[in-house]
């Protein structure tokens, strides 16, 4: 009966507080670490998407009056002209920043933006030539009856037919001092706040991971511990009790982290998200160049704790074999005597 309740706590509650544990402690590695995400946006393939789809959109949405929006495509292109990967990688960092100061309990929640003060002061010098240049030879044709600028706009959304790129371009710049006046400083992405996250009483999501991770650790180890005594009789059984419980989760989760590590993963990864994003084949490509490196740090650090665990498991279990096992003792004879009046 001892060694069935030891079979129960080992296979269903040690086995799977363990697996969770290491599981856990995998993405530990990288979940909440700052430079992963700063280094993983050092990647410009993202910027050159996000310049290429959501910057513009989120441009006319937020910054531009509905009468100076302009078409996606012409935007897109226009603005790398004072746009650059570097300037759009320098804004993730300090939102990533922002980010993690407050999940670290050094400052209050943030709002993520993005600074367009910068571009409006290069749209105000010489950039704003080279902007309103490719913003004339980037516009649609104007429909049969349609404004090319729209009444109480300021700059082109479309280019007649008559009109040549070099008079559009002009008429552009001579309106964008009057769009820079109306155009916001800054986009906002949302304010990131969570109600786990208290800056005031320095409760951080670094401190409640961190507790989780502990009770995890420390419940394993009781159950697994509790198990194994409850199993054997002597320290040899107990040791192979204890060696054959770390075995169970942890070679599996070794096995993962190696096939996680693996060519086989990084194959696996692209043909999902190719799969699953619905997104241009360059969006695909940089999504991909986020997610691999996560995956690969889970696998490594996945393959190092179950490594670590199986070795102390065989340890475990070479110890126990190598003890002697407990000699077997007969049952003690009862002699009773009986009374001489009985005899």
């Amino acid at each position: 009966m001892r060694k069935l309740l030891a079979l129960i706590l080992l296979v269903f509650i040690a086995a799977p507080l363990i697996a969770i544990t290491i599981g856990l402690l995998s993405v530990d590695s990288w979940i909440l670490d700052r430079e992963f995400y700063v280094k993983a946006l050092s990647d410009e393939r993202l910027y050159e998407v996000l310049l290429a789809d959501n910057l513009p959109a989120e441009i006319n949405r937020q910054a531009l009056t509905e009468v100076d929006s302009l078409p996606a495509g012409a935007l897109s292109a226009a603005l790398r002209e004072v746009v650059t990967p570097g300037y759009m990688r320098q804004q993730a960092v300090t939102n990533v920043n922002a980010l993690f100061d407050y999940f670290e309990g050094r400052a209050p929640a943030p709002t993520l933006t993005l600074d367009l003060q910068p571009i409006k002061a290069q749209l105000a010098g010489e950039a704003g030539t080279r902007f309103a240049q490719t913003l004339a030879a980037s516009l649609p044709a104007c429909a049969a009856g349609e404004d090319p600028i729209a009444p109480g706009g300021s700059v082109m959304r479309c280019r007649p037919v008559e009109t040549s790129i070099e008079e559009a371009a002009a008429q552009i710049e001579a309106g964008l001092p009057r769009l820079l006046e109306t155009v916001s400083s800054r986009l906002e992405f949302g304010h990131a706040e969570f109600d786990s996250v208290d800056w005031l009483f320095g409760v951080t999501l670094r401190g409640q991971l961190n507790r989780a991770l502990t009770g995890l650790v420390l419940a394993s180890l009781l159950v697994w511990l509790v198990a194994g005594l409850i199993a054997g009789n002597t320290l040899r059984e107990r040791m192979l009790w204890l060696g054959w419980g770390l075995l169970l989760p942890a070679v599996p989760g070794a096995l993962t982290g190696l096939a996680l590590m693996g060519a086989a993963a990084s194959a696996a990864i692209q043909v999902n998200v190719a799969r699953s994003a619905a997104a241009s084949a360059a969006m695909q490509q940089a999504i991909i160049g986020v997610v691999t490196p996560a995956i690969n740090i889970t696998g490594s650090t996945l393959f190092g704790l179950g490594a670590a665990l199986s070795f102390v498991g065989i340890i475990f279990i070479i110890i126990g074999s190598r003890m002697e096992r407990a000699p077997y003792r007969d049952a003690p004879t009862v002699l009773i005597k009986a009374k001489r009046d009985e005899l």
